[in-house]
């Protein structure tokens, strides 16, 4: 629409140029230079719009196509020769005449033209139906990608109220599950659908959800596959019984496949491991775990991740300095003698009393 105004008023700037300087010796080569300007707009706005142009021109040849195609078919259903007792069956079913001259009324030319003609509906046909294929899949697609972000605009909610929380997740999970229908193997409404049945308090889902992650995301590997390894990780610690051998297994599974340059990855990794090791009482693995993850932050103290990072394992480590000394403190202090017994000691208490 905006093209279109300007391109008008351009070209009512040409004819008054052209009136303007009618006459004039010296500007008449800019009378002749002037309209080219819109001249050359015009062919612009032509060359931008000769796409949907095409594509008009497309649909109606095709149009035109299926329209010869339905006729021709009626035509031809008018030529069929049913056996009969006054037609054999070594004659011919249609009469060659009969089908020439239909196929030249139908406009699909005569004899080897017609059948050309023919075997190229064939092929346009034949392309059409792998386009709708493919825009088939683009429709999904789209339709996926809608899912996907209505179930992250309803999982971002941040509320309050516990019922209202539930509600919103529920509603994120159910676009998530939707998006999985359309395509099974949807990595990351996987993920998602995982991550919402864990705030839902139903981990034994999520497990199931996360072990499908893994099994998709095995063959490309890097951090996705960590990410994964650390969800499941995440579920393990949160089942009824936590196994945290598990979780533990599968942290050093996404520290496996880490790669080096994902260093904030790899502290976040270590950190967790410590937090489980901590869990199941294995304090020196435990520090040996947050060391690793204070020499990664230590790089990254000037940013907000690396701050925060270093605060909290400092606060593990010093607390596993504690519960090791108080340890080593209760094992170092000396026991206090056991009371005697038996009748030397009655015989002491005898030899103490004073006489009378």
């Amino acid at each position: 629409m905006f093209e279109e105004l300007v391109h008008s008023v351009l070209e009512q700037w040409s004819h008054v140029a052209e009136t303007f300087f009618h006459g004039i010796q010296a500007p008449k080569i800019l009378s002749v230079l002037i309209p080219i300007v819109p001249a050359a707009y015009g062919v612009f706005i032509k060359w931008r719009s000769s796409g949907y142009r095409l594509l008009d021109r497309i649909e109606e040849f095709l149009g035109r196509q299926e329209k010869r195609l339905e006729e021709s078919r009626e035509s031809v259903a008018s030529l069929f020769r049913c056996p009969s007792p006054a037609r054999s069956l070594e004659e011919p079913t249609f009469d060659a005449r009969a089908v020439s001259r239909s196929l030249r009324k139908m406009d699909w030319g005569f004899g080897a033209a017609a059948v050309n003609d023919l075997h190229g509906a064939i092929a346009i046909s034949s392309n059409q139906v792998l386009l709708a294929q493919k825009q088939m899949e683009e429709f999904k697609r789209r339709q996926a990608l809608a899912h996907l972000l209505l179930g992250a605009k309803h999982a971002s909610r941040n509320i309050q109220d516990p019922e209202e929380r539930r509600a919103s997740r529920e509603a994120a999970l159910e676009h998530f599950n939707a998006a999985i229908e359309i395509d099974p193997n949807d990595v990351d409404a996987i993920e998602y659908a995982g991550m919402m049945l864990l705030e839902l308090a139903n981990p034994a889902g999520a497990l199931e959800r996360f072990n499908q992650l893994i099994s998709l995301r095995l063959a490309a590997g890097g951090t996705p596959l960590a990410r994964a390894y650390r969800l499941q990780a995440t579920t393990f610690e949160t089942l009824p019984s936590p196994a945290l051998a598990n979780a533990s297994a599968a942290l050093g599974n996404a520290l496996s496949v880490l790669p080096p340059s994902e260093a904030m990855e790899r502290a976040l990794t270590f950190e967790h491991r410590g937090n489980v090791r901590v869990k199941q009482g294995f304090l020196p693995a435990a520090n040996t775990c947050f060391q690793h993850a204070l020499t990664i932050y230590q790089g990254f103290r000037s940013t907000p991740a690396g701050s925060a990072g270093l605060e909290r394992v400092n606060a593990a480590i010093a607390k596993i300095n504690r519960s090791q000394n108080a340890a080593a403190d209760g094992a170092a202090q000396p026991q206090e003698p056991p009371p005697p017994v038996g009748p030397s000691s009655n015989w002491i208490a005898k030899l103490a009393r004073p006489n009378g």
